[in-house]
């Protein structure tokens, strides 16, 4: 036993001199600290600090500093300067030695968009034709935005945020005489905002816009009263102030946006003009109106308090337009669609109103059951677009049943009009109509997409969905009236793609192919486009496989929107962008707002919902777009624009309602 007592202590004594020998001999051993840089460009170098002090310069691949650290030490390594037109960010920079050499810091380096390269966003959707797609990016690729895509700033506003929002590059403000990166955005208090596209940073508020001589305040509701906002139209925020995307004039540095008000127990529009530098009036605000002839030859006046001003703003002509739709079908004895018209220069409106539905009669049954009048112009928000020679297109919702009667009214029904509102030039109506009208099943719940002209025996194309979810396929030149054939226009068979509360979107791949990007449903879907010299053009389902956006038990209607964004047609940079509405799977996450992106040729998926703001009004779908410009995307949701890109993670947060 005791010959056993003194091995065992031998032993121990063993362990510990041989423990205190490696332990000695491992903090006298000194430790390198190194790792990998990409993405600098061609012979370019970046200079790194450790601890502020040792420093090391290097290209792309591997680097080690060659100062080394005992074990135990601490390490940071930061960026000495940026450089050139690049921005570069540290992945596991900081630590301490544990007795091995460190190699796992990653420096990434991506382009910054030069000055001379930077864009505009100035209209909702991209441009005119709506086609969502921006062909100038060139930070955002595939690759990049799989790799380190986050979020980094927050900017807190004032209400719910319905409109998209838009962007000017190298913006002068008058505030500070510096020249900037402008992302304007609008709430439903009346207030418009210019920000710094880079830092997050309120350069001018302006808020509750109105006029200074009526003291004018956003419309409160609902209800102000059932004559304003009907008490059952709940479909919107606490206030009703702007409700549709602004328009942007870059020439003359002016921002169109229509407000909202309520003034001497009345609701009333009004159409502003605003200087980019100041957000102050370039022009005195014009009173929305309208008149127009009914069937019987009695005259028609634009009521304000029974229109709803949802759709884009558009530019074009020289002139703005503006749709306009019900408050959820109520006051339906008295709302119809209008679009109306205002010259940009002077705010004067034109001569003449068009009206969808002039009928003169009212079915019996009218009530909120069976709508009377409407043929509603709303879009959930999408644009009114427009063609190379000016003619306006929108898409009308539903009215009174049997009462059908174009160019009378034009329920259920794709319609082109000439720019100067006088001519009604043609309509698409899908053979079941009636349905869609008994069933308030509005084919104007999506926006109508012109193509960019096309190869083939039909050039002029257009694409159009609703609440059904068909998607139309037409020939802009010959919109064909109303079809003969169920879910067919005359173009062929539509393509389902899931309810429609949504606007489709368009790109032209590496392939040379023309392809649409719908989002009805839950998931974005890519097709096709096959043209032919002789034969009618067809749309395909590409072979991909896209993530839900949209959760299957939301709390919103079905559909969103998208955009697109590449360079050029360059292979592999091509992406899908897509806002997720609410849904109630996880009881965490109700209310969440969530952005997605995905290659978008092969499906992947690149950003996964990732949460980018909150959306309290479970009766109002949010249709919010995002804005993707300049190496940067921007989602405005309720009370607050968060603004993503490439880099490291930031302490910005999203904001809970």
């Amino acid at each position: 036993m005791t010959n056993s007592r003194l091995i065992l202590n031998v032993l121990f004594a063993l362990y510990a001199l041989i423990n205190f020998t490696v332990q000695a001999a491992t903090q006298s051993l000194v430790f390198t600290i190194g790792g990998s840089i990409t993405g600098l460009t061609a012979a370019t170098k970046i200079t790194l600090l450790n601890n502020s002090s040792s420093s090391i310069s290097s290209g792309n691949g591997n680097f080690v500093f060659h100062a080394g650290l005992a074990n135990s030490a601490t390490y940071n390594v930061t960026i000495k300067s940026q450089p050139a037109n690049q921005n570069c960010w540290i992945q596991n920079g900081s630590g301490q030695i544990t007795g091995a050499n460190v190699s796992d810091i990653l420096v990434n380096c991506v382009p910054i968009t030069p000055a001379s390269k930077k864009i505009h966003q100035t209209t909702y959707h991209q441009d005119v034709l709506r086609t969502g797609w921006n062909q100038h990016e060139l930070v955002l690729t595939p690759s990049r935005v799989k790799a380190n895509f986050n979020l980094l700033h927050t900017v807190l506003l004032d209400e719910q945020i319905d409109a998209q929002p838009l962007l000017v590059s190298n913006q002068l403000i008058a505030a500070d005489k510096k020249n900037h990166d402008i992302v304007y955005v609008v709430s439903e208090n009346n207030s418009v905002y210019a920000i710094d596209a880079n830092t997050g940073a309120v350069l001018i508020s302006q808020l509750q816009l109105g006029s200074s001589a009526t003291n004018l305040s956003p419309v409160l509701g609902p209800p102000v009263s059932e004559e304003v906002l009907p008490e059952n139209c709940v479909n919107n925020s606490e206030q009703v102030g702007i409700n549709s995307t602004p328009v942007i004039d870059h020439t003359s540095e002016t921002l169109y946006v229509i407000t909202y008000h309520y003034q001497n127990n009345a609701a009333n529009y009004y159409l502003h003009a605003l200087d980019l530098k100041t957000l102050q009036e370039k022009l005195p605000a014009q009173l929305v109106s309208g008149k127009a002839k009914l069937t019987g030859g009695n005259s028609i006046s634009f009521n304000a308090n029974v229109q709803r001003q949802r759709a884009a703003l558009l530019h074009v002509n020289g002139n703005i337009y503006a749709g306009f739709a019900s408050f959820c079908d109520e006051a339906n004895d008295q709302s119809r669609g209008w679009l109306l018209g205002w010259n940009a220069k002077t705010l004067k409106p034109l001569p003449v109103s068009l009206l969808t539905n002039a009928l003169t009669s009212k079915s019996s049954q009218c009530s909120f059951y069976f709508p009377c009048y409407l043929s509603s112009i709303w879009m959930s928000g999408f644009g009114p677009a427009a063609d190379a020679q000016g003619n306006v297109y929108f898409i009308t919702g539903n009215s009174d049943l049997n009462s059908y009667a174009p160019p009378t009214n034009l329920q259920e029904s794709v319609v082109k009009v000439s720019a100067n509102l006088t001519k009604i030039k043609g309509w698409f109506t899908p053979q079941n109509q009636a349905t869609l009208d008994a069933d308030d099943l509005d084919f104007g719940s999506g926006g109508v997409m012109l193509l960019p002209d096309q190869k083939g025996s039909h050039p002029r194309l257009a694409v159009a969905a609703g609440k059904d979810g068909n998607m139309f396929l037409l020939n802009r030149d010959a919109l064909g009236g109303k079809s003969n054939t169920a879910y067919s226009s005359n173009l062929g068979a539509a393509n389902s793609i899931g309810e429609c509360w949504c606007g489709p979107s368009y790109f032209v791949g590496h392939d040379g192919i023309s392809r649409i990007v719908s989002s009805g449903g839950t998931a974005p879907e890519v097709w096709e486009l096959q043209t032919a010299s002789k034969g009618k053009p067809v749309l395909t389902l590409q072979n991909t496989t896209f993530a839900n956006v949209q959760s299957p038990n939301s709390t919103h209607d079905g559909g969103f929107f998208t955009m697109v964004s590449s360079n050029g047609t360059t292979k592999d940079s091509h992406i899908i962008w897509a806002v997720g509405r609410p849904g109630l799977d996880d009881p965490s996450q109700q209310l969440l707002v969530t952005l997605s992106a995905f290659d978008a040729l092969n499906g992947n998926t690149l950003v996964n919902q990732l949460p980018a703001g909150y959306w309290p009004s479970t009766n109002a779908n949010p249709n919010i777009v995002p804005l993707i410009a300049n190496g940067h995307v921007f989602v405005a949701s309720y009370r607050q624009l968060a603004i993503f890109g490439l880099g490291q993670p930031t302490n910005a947060q999203i904001l809970t309602p």
